[in-house]
C-alpha cells in the first residue's frame, strides 16, 4: 500500500485536471437553467458557480466510492482444506479467516502438511504458500501465507506482502 500514498499527488493531480472539465460543464448548464427559470435572479454566476462546484464533488465523491469498492473489496471465505487446495488464486480469500482461528498455531510440520499441502517455499523454520494476487490498485506480486516453526510446531503465522 506504500506505492498509493507515494503516488498520492499523482492521483489528486489527474483528479483535479478531469475535474475542471466536469465543472465547467457544470457550470454551463447550471448558468443556463438559471437563465431560462429565474431571469432575474441577482448574480447568477455565482449561483451557478456554487452548484456546479457542489455537483461536481458529489461526482467525484460518488466516483471514488465506486472505485473503491471495486478495487479493494474481495470476498472472505471460510477456511477449506480443498478449496485451498483446489484454487491456489483465491487464497488470499481464505487467510484471515485461517490467521483469526489460529489453528494452525501448535500444528507439527506433517500436520501443517496434510492441511495445506507443500509449501511453495521452504527455508529453515520458516514455510511460504502462496495466496494468489489481492485484488488492489497496484496488485504486482503476489502475498504469502508465512509460518514460522519453533521446536518442530507453528509458533506464527503472518500475511507477507511483496
Amino acid at each position: 500500500m506504500s506505492t498509493f500514498w507515494a503516488d498520492l499527488p499523482w492521483y489528486l493531480l489527474a483528479a483535479g485536471l478531469c475535474g475542471l472539465p466536469v465543472l465547467a460543464v457544470a457550470f454551463i448548464a447550471m448558468r443556463s437553467g438559471i437563465d431560462r427559470f429565474r431571469p432575474r435572479q441577482p448574480h447568477p454566476n455565482y449561483s451557478a458557480l456554487a452548484a456546479a462546484g457542489l455537483a461536481t464533488l458529489l461526482l467525484f465523491w460518488g466516483s471514488l466510492q465506486l472505485l473503491g469498492f471495486g478495487f479493494f473489496h474481495h470476498p472472505h471465505r471460510d477456511f477449506t482444506a480443498a478449496e485451498w487446495a483446489r484454487s491456489p488464486q483465491k487464497r488470499h480469500e481464505m487467510v484471515n479467516g485461517l490467521q483469526d482461528s489460529q489453528q494452525l498455531i501448535g500444528l507439527n510440520q506433517h500436520q501443517v502438511s496434510a492441511l495445506l499441502g507443500q509449501p511453495n517455499q521452504q527455508r529453515e523454520e520458516t514455510w511460504l504458500y502462496y495466496l494468489g494476487m489481492k485484488p488492489g490498485i497496484h496488485p504486482v506480486d503476489a502475498d504469502y501465507l508465512r509460518l514460522e516453526f519453533s521446536d518442530g510446531k507453528v509458533a506464527r503465522l503472518g500475511y507477507n506482502q511483496n
